[in-house]
């Protein structure tokens, strides 16, 4: 396997970093305090698997680590549905059951 290209290096931690930076805003903003310690073990499991992953990518595929960096709402702007992905009118509705979601009502008969 070639060498992955500096600038796609680059795109992948760049981005990595960006959505670390998000992810703690998010979570120390809601908790309002750095001192939040389940937060703080999240984003090291989180993030150290997804450099664990980026990495491995970087060595033996960069292919797919290049079609990860493009991945989003600007890459899938060319996805289209398949009409079976589509709901359509035949299909049942979750609420077809009842409400009981197929679970039964506890009584016997």
């Amino acid at each position: 396997m070639e060498a992955p290209p500096a600038h796609l290096k680059a795109q992948a931690f760049a981005g990595l970093a960006a959505l670390a930076v998000v992810v703690g805003v998010v979570l120390f903003g809601a908790a309002g305090t750095f001192r939040y310690p389940a937060a703080w073990q999240f984003l090291v499991v989180f993030f150290g698997s997804s450099l664990a992953i980026t990495l491995y990518l970087m060595k033996h595929d960069p292919q797919l680590l290049a079609r990860r960096v493009r991945a989003g709402p600007v890459a899938s702007a060319s996805f289209k549905r398949s009409p079976a992905r589509r709901s359509s009118p035949s299909s049942p509705s979750p609420r077809s059951t009842g409400g009981s979601g197929g679970r039964s009502s506890g009584r016997r008969s």
